[in-house]
């Protein structure tokens, strides 16, 4: 992950955004660089890019989002990115960034249910009272 965070970091600076790592304030943001661009535009708004990052050793590799970055993608819209670095360990890393990946990866997202818990009933419960 250090290696993604880095390699966006550096691509943000490229470009001409100011990137902030947010990642470590742990406060349930749902990305990981907070990105201002360098200007203003017309309408004297600040620009900003709220970007999850997700780095994979090899080269065409899953990723998964958790609830609250999904969430977070759906509530922030075009301000939320996907940056997903490929080849993390290899001498040329590949990097794909998806503006608003809720509608456009809309049809092509896996969600996995999983089991947080398990519940008891009230009436199983007292088919073992030994009173």
């Amino acid at each position: 992950m250090a290696i993604a965070m880095e390699y966006v970091m550096n691509y943000e600076r490229e470009r001409g955004w100011i990137p902030t790592d947010v990642s470590q304030l742990r406060d349930g943001c749902g990305f990981d660089i907070l990105s201002v661009e360098d200007r203003e535009d017309d309408s004297n708004n600040v620009l900003v890019r709220r970007i999850e990052v997700k780095g994979r050793a090899d080269f065409n590799q899953d990723i998964c989002l958790t609830n609250n970055e999904w969430r977070r993608a759906q509530q922030l819209g075009d301000s939320y990115w996907l940056y997903v670095v490929w080849g993390c360990k290899t001498n040329a890393p590949q990097l794909i960034t998806i503006q608003n990946p809720v509608v456009a990866l809309a049809g092509n997202v896996k969600e996995v249910k999983q089991v947080t818990r398990y519940i008891i009933g009230g009436s199983t419960l007292a088919q073992y009272h030994s009173g």
